[in-house]
């Protein structure tokens, strides 16, 4: 059992032209969420990442010109932990002061935890909006197309030579043994938004384009994590896919955490640090319930993504998303992991920063009436000018803290 830390996003930027426009198609129509275009660019990076020791891990994506799948080799052949990317002690970071920010009174503190309450509310501020704006965002909608912009590099890894062999220990695991996949999270790993082209879209939960654990379609026409696990082993299992949507003509898309579709991806939309525990109490019975799965042999992959919700609450409930604890419900997550699940690799993945979101702009006055109305109802943390200055160094503690748990105590 081992944890590593993958930091590619963490100073991940958006996607801004030369003249200052955002790209939206790597945004779903809430402005807020990932498209599947952005959830197959995240899964390349993450997987570059999985192939990079420690000690030289980026913390940012590279430009679209450079993408190439990292490919294992004869001497690197393992997904990298601490102990087999030789010196993992990472250059020092200037050292950041956080600043206490003030309890809001801007909304209901329910409506922080219940995603439902938020997209309802989004839905109604929408709906409130002149028609002429709706029609004309619903328009520009229809024109985008997100998904068929990201030019997916050619895979040109050889396939493993079949040798029988078993890892001793975590840090011999190569692509070819992890036997299983398992993901827990919020609305970005549910799948929230991933191929909407509506903002009632938005709350469909497309599971199986997420970017950790989907397994929709092949690795020519969907980059996930598990497809790209599969050409190196094609009975890896886990992976989420996605039945028939009730909204729109969507037929792909739906698939919510309690249906079988869903597999071993346990993330609840809504969801922060708090959940973690739960989330990895459940995933650790489905493990330990699922007939295909060998629970004590098997070799797992597990992802863990977290700490949207968090940001965009920090601003108002600091007692319970500050950074330390945020780290502290985390970690117990680890630990249950540690404690009750074998032979696994967790990948702790860095948030991103997301204080940016005050400056989005779409190049369309009518889209950014709609996308600052959205951010209100989810983020509005971000959109505060006061507490957006501070999001930045929270979130960097964030990743401080964790590093330390993971990288520089040894934790796991």
């Amino acid at each position: 059992f081992t944890v590593v830390m993958q930091p590619q996003m963490r100073d991940m930027k958006p996607f801004i032209f030369e003249d200052g426009i955002w790209d939206m198609t790597y945004f779903s129509p809430d402005c807020f969420h990932p498209s599947r275009k952005m959830h197959f660019s995240m899964a390349y990076g993450l997987w570059n990442t999985m192939l990079t020791p420690v000690q030289d891990k980026v913390f940012d994506y590279p430009e679209e010109e450079e993408l190439e799948f990292f490919c294992p080799s004869e001497e690197r052949p393992y997904i990298f932990t601490n102990l087999n990317s030789g010196d993992s002690k990472k250059a020092a970071e200037e050292e950041k002061k956080l600043i206490l920010i003030e309890e809001s009174q801007d909304s209901p503190a329910s409506d922080l935890q219940d995603f439902k309450s938020k997209m309802q509310r989004a839905q109604a501020k929408y709906l409130s909006l002149p028609a002429d704006a709706r029609a004309h965002y619903e328009q520009l909608l229809q024109m985008e197309n997100r998904d068929d912009e990201l030019e997916i590099p050619d895979w040109t890894c050889d396939p493993p030579e079949v040798d029988g062999s078993s890892p001793a220990n975590a840090h011999q695991v190569r692509p070819q043994d992890v036997q299983v996949v398992a993901s827990f999270g919020d609305s970005i790993t549910a799948g929230n938004g991933v191929g909407a082209d509506t903002l009632p879209g938005v709350a469909i939960e497309n599971r199986g384009d997420v970017w950790t654990v989907g397994g929709n379609g092949s690795i020519e026409t969907h980059v996930t994590i598990p497809n790209i696990l599969r050409q190196f082993n094609p009975s890896v299992t886990g992976w989420s896919w996605s039945r028939s949507s009730l909204v729109g003509e969507r037929n792909d898309t739906h698939c919510a955490q309690q249906w079988n579709c869903a597999q071993l991806n346990v993330a609840e939309p809504g969801a922060t640090c708090r959940n973690m525990l739960s989330q990895a109490e459940e995933m650790t019975l489905r493990m330990q319930t699922d007939e295909k799965i060998n629970f004590a042999e098997d070799w797992k992959l597990i992802s863990l993504f977290i700490g949207g919700n968090d940001l965009c609450a920090v601003c108002r409930r600091w007692e319970r998303y500050n950074p330390e604890q945020h780290v502290a419900d985390i970690k117990s997550a680890l630990d249950y992991l540690y404690e009750h699940v074998p032979n696994a690799i967790v990948q702790v993945i860095t948030m991103f920063d997301i204080s940016p979101l005050i400056d989005m702009k779409s190049g369309d006055a009518g889209r950014d009436l709609i996308c600052n109305t959205m951010h209100n109802q989810f983020c509005d943390c971000a959109k505060n000018v006061t507490t957006n200055a501070q999001l930045r160094d929270i979130q960097m503690e964030y990743w401080e803290r964790l590093d330390a748990l993971i990288n520089e105590q040894g934790t796991y």
